[in-house]
């Protein structure tokens, strides 16, 4: 994925640097508190798995856009994952993922 950030220790930033700009937009923050941070693309938007405490095994991904727009944008995070995977350039070390 284009402008998305990887790295972990920008990963653990995420959660605050998103509540530090809804609060500075007056914005709710509260539907932070039970989510897992996955990536921050381009400054403005982030993939998220909201209500982790209780989400299943393969919980679905949602983005949100300027703090506003949340929407469900992988039905589950293994597929979340395959988007990554088929958006890399890289060239594969490993087998061909399984797709069922």
């Amino acid at each position: 994925m284009p402008a998305v950030d990887w790295n972990y220790e920008d990963l653990l930033q995420i959660k605050d640097d998103m509540r530090a700009e809804l609060a500075d937009l007056d914005d709710d923050v509260s539907w932070l508190d039970d989510t897992f941070m996955i990536a921050l693309g381009g400054g403005y938007f982030v993939f998220y798995i909201p209500n982790v405490s209780t989400a299943p095994d393969d919980p679905p991904v949602w983005t949100c856009v300027d703090g506003k727009d949340r929407r469900r944008s992988y039905p589950t995070f293994r597929r979340f994952l395959l988007a990554v995977a088929d958006d890399d350039p890289r060239p594969r070390a490993t087998a061909p993922i399984q797709r069922h």
